[in-house]
């Protein structure tokens, strides 16, 4: 059965990343890293939108930046004798 799910998830970006752009690359980096793949229970189908990316938090010795974003996806979870 498919669902509209809220999920959050960290994003980490590297240091050449940071720009006038960044929101274009955190979205890119959050499709890349969630779309098509199996969380627990779930399969993630697609991102639908983001809903709130935070602030990001430099990490310390690496000069990576965390961010956490918000967004809403739809994902299939089977259920068992359900036909598919």
């Amino acid at each position: 059965m498919f669902f509209l799910k809220d999920e959050e998830r960290t994003v980490t970006l590297h240091p050449s990343f940071f720009g006038p752009n960044i929101q274009e690359y955190i979205r890119t980096q959050l499709f890349h890293d969630v779309e098509g793949q199996i969380f627990g229970d779930y399969f993630t189908i697609g991102v639908m939108d983001q809903i709130q990316i935070s602030d990001g938090k430099v990490i310390p010795g690496s000069g990576f930046a965390e961010y956490t974003v918000h967004y809403r996806a739809v994902v299939w979870k089977p259920f068992k004798g359900e036909v598919v």
